[in-house]
This record gives structure tokens, C-alpha cells and sequence, in this order.
């Protein structure tokens, strides 16, 4: 029979250091380590009480709860972690200096087991429930498996509560002879197996999903500015276009003025700043499901959706103005931006906009550079297409 039981701390140890070593996978997310602290440092007492008899138990009480708050502990902060916040050492540091001397008390002076049961079961669900308060939280991703997330650790908070209730309801009745082999120990081990499994390889199935995600957007992002790239750009314009039906989509293509000039002089580093402070430029333009990308070297491409076509060219005006406003070199100095830009009706026309617009955007640069060239047949069209409406 014991060894059967040791089947539940042995699953939490293989639980604990599979999060451990995953977390050497996924470095985006280091609140794994402190759920596998968590799943080992329960995974010792568990292993351990399963051979011990109730004098032994009473020898070593204080020591076995001290792993248990802190397994409990570990796994609160993991949590904590995942959602933002944190739960300090210096929080729990007054739970666990009372818990450990009544302890002592209830196991040296007075051996009294069902005290020592409520008095942990109460600690846990105290510590558990300090970080309830990140996983309630508003903000954040809230999708089904981060649902699924939060309300697992809620119903474990629960579950903590439910079971000091338990023991405090049963404090006559606990079978204090050998209580480790008591059908009352199987139960708490069985349960607690079967929750600790559930929230394990929920992290997992979680993680395995965020990673495949992250990698995703990786692919899909040029990795010095964090726009998308061409084949994202292609890829989520045309179902962009594709599913709209009101508004006007409006497809720019901009290119920095004598970007060379800049490498030339002040080097690549000031080179890719430059890049960099163009893109946030970008991004801060970007409404609703309007896209920004870079199209390689100093090149970029917008597409927004407006409502007018007066709205279509502030914006596109307003981009250039502030490109143009801003320093990007040690000593002050600038760089101004060249655009041309194109209506888009749909996903068949765009790759024929793009070559119209980079076409309008040489003709910009032909011209002076720092302005916006427009394509009068597409702004035409699409002035029919409104009066029609």
C-alpha cells in the first residue's frame, strides 16, 4: 500500500521538474520555475509521511510544514508571476514564523495531530489566496485557456478552503492512529494528485500554446522594427480586404529620404534608430485592423481603412510631417520621408497597387522628395463608388 501511494508524490517530483525544464524552452516564461519549485518541494514531505507512523510525524512536524508552505508558496508566486504581480517573501515570511511554532507547540508540548492538520490547511489557503487577487485582475489575455487557467486556480483556492473546513467540521473523528495509513490520507492524496495533475499539464498544454504563438509572430515580424514583414503583410492584407465592406482602404508605400547618407555618416547604429523611430511613427497611426510593415531597407508600406478620403490623406500627410519632424542623428539633423499612395478595393487589386504606389513614390522623389504623390484614377473611383451610395 505504501508504495502504491508513493505513485502521487513521485508524479508530482516528474510534474515539477518537467515545468522546471520547460521553462529552459520557453525563457518567456519564468513563473514555470517557481510552479516546479513548487511541485518538488511538495512532492519531498508527501513521499516521506507515506512510511512514517504518527510519532515520527510528530517529531518532524514543524520540518514537513515548512516544505508544505513552501511548495504552496512557490506555486502562489508562480501564478502571481504569470498575471503580473508577484507575492514577496516578506507577505508570507509572519505565516510561516507562526505556523512553524504552533508546530512545535502542537507536536513537542502538546501532541495534538488535528490541530497541527488545521493550522497548515488554513496557512496554505491563506497563502494561495494572496495571489487570487492577479488572477482576478482585469486586464491581460483573457482567451478560453487562460480562462480555463484562472478559474482552475480559483476552484484550487477553494478546494485549500473547503479542505480546512473539513478538517476543523471532522477535528473529533480524524483517525489519529495511524493516520497515514487512514482511508482520510488516501483521500487528501488522491484529490490533491488529481488537482496538481489537472493545473500541471494545463500550464503545459498553455505554454505549448503561447511558444507556438510567439513563434508565429516571430516569423511574421521583421525583427529590428517589429512590423510585419512582406509575407505577413501580403498574407493579412488580402483578408483584410477581403472582409470588408464599408470604408476606403488606402495601401501607402513610403521610402526615407537619402537613408544612406545616414549610415554613411553616423553608422549603422544610428542607421537602425532611424528605422526603429520610423516604425513607432507607424505603429502610432494604426487603427482597428489597418496594417503597417517593412518592406525591406528603408522602405515601408502602410494600409489603413478610413471613412473619407479627406481622412485617408491627413493621415498620410501627418506621417510625413512627423518622420520630417523628427531627429534622428547626435547632432539634430533629420530625415524626411518620400510617399506614394493608392485606394485599394480588393484583395485581387493589390499587387497592382503596390506597383502603382512604389511607381507614385519614385515620382515623389523625382519631384523633390518629402511629399505624397496620389493615384488620381483610384481616388476618382472610389468618389464615384460613394456618390453612387
Amino acid at each position: 500500500m505504501h508504495y502504491l501511494l508513493l505513485i502521487i508524490p513521485v508524479t508530482l517530483l516528474i510534474l515539477g521538474l518537467g515545468l522546471i525544464r520547460y521553462k529552459g524552452i520557453a525563457q518567456r516564461h519564468p513563473y514555470l520555475d517557481w510552479l516546479g519549485a513548487g511541485y518538488v518541494l511538495l512532492a519531498i514531505p508527501l513521499s516521506l509521511q507515506s512510511f512514517m507512523g504518527n510519532h515520527l510525524l510528530s517529531n518532524l512536524a514543524a520540518l514537513f510544514a515548512f516544505f508544505y508552505l513552501a511548495g504552496f508558496y512557490c506555486v502562489a508566486r508562480g501564478v502571481g508571476v504569470r498575471y503580473g504581480g508577484s507575492l514577496p517573501v516578506w507577505w508570507v515570511l509572519p505565516i510561516f514564523c507562526v505556523v512553524l511554532a504552533l508546530m512545535v507547540f502542537y507536536s513537542v508540548i502538546r501532541d495534538d495531530l488535528a490541530w497541527r492538520l488545521l493550522i497548515l490547511n488554513v496557512a496554505i489557503a491563506l497563502i494561495l489566496s494572496l495571489s487570487s487577487r492577479h488572477v482576478v485582475a482585469p486586464g491581460g489575455r483573457f482567451d478560453r485557456l487562460d480562462s480555463l487557467i484562472r478559474g482552475s486556480y480559483m476552484v484550487l483556492v477553494g478546494y485549500a478552503w473547503v479542505r480546512a473546513g473539513m478538517v476543523l467540521f471532522f477535528m473529533q473523528s480524524l483517525p489519529v492512529e495511524n493516520f497515514t495509513r487512514s482511508g482520510y490520507w488516501v483521500f487528501i492524496l488522491g484529490i490533491g494528485m488529481l488537482v496538481a495533475l489537472w493545473f500541471a499539464l494545463l500550464m503545459l498544454f498553455t505554454v505549448s500554446t503561447e511558444v507556438v504563438r510567439e513563434m508565429k509572430s516571430e516569423l511574421d515580424r521583421d525583427p529590428l522594427t517589429g512590423l510585419l514583414n512582406r509575407r505577413a503583410f501580403f498574407e493579412l492584407a488580402r483578408i483584410r480586404l477581403q472582409q470588408s465592406v464599408h470604408g476606403l482602404w488606402v495601401l501607402m508605400v513610403c521610402d526615407l529620404d537619402h537613408f544612406k547618407k545616414v549610415n554613411d555618416t553616423w553608422g549603422h547604429a544610428v542607421g537602425d534608430r532611424t528605422l526603429q523611430t520610423v516604425s513607432q511613427v507607424l505603429r502610432e497611426h494604426l487603427r482597428g485592423d489597418d496594417l503597417a510593415a517593412r518592406f525591406g531597407g528603408e522602405e515601408f508600406l502602410g494600409l489603413f481603412h478610413c471613412a473619407e478620403l479627406t481622412d485617408a490623406k491627413l493621415r498620410v500627410d501627418h506621417i510625413r510631417r512627423q518622420i520630417g519632424a523628427a531627429q534622428f542623428t547626435p547632432d539634430g539633423a533629420g530625415v524626411t520621408a518620400s510617399f506614394g499612395a493608392v485606394c485599394v478595393f480588393s484583395s485581387e487589386d493589390l499587387g497592382m497597387a503596390i506597383e502603382c504606389a512604389d511607381a507614385l513614390l519614385y515620382e515623389a522623389k523625382r519631384s523633390g522628395r518629402n511629399q505624397v504623390k496620389w493615384h488620381h484614377e483610384t481616388m476618382v473611383r472610389f468618389t464615384g463608388r460613394r456618390a453612387l451610395l
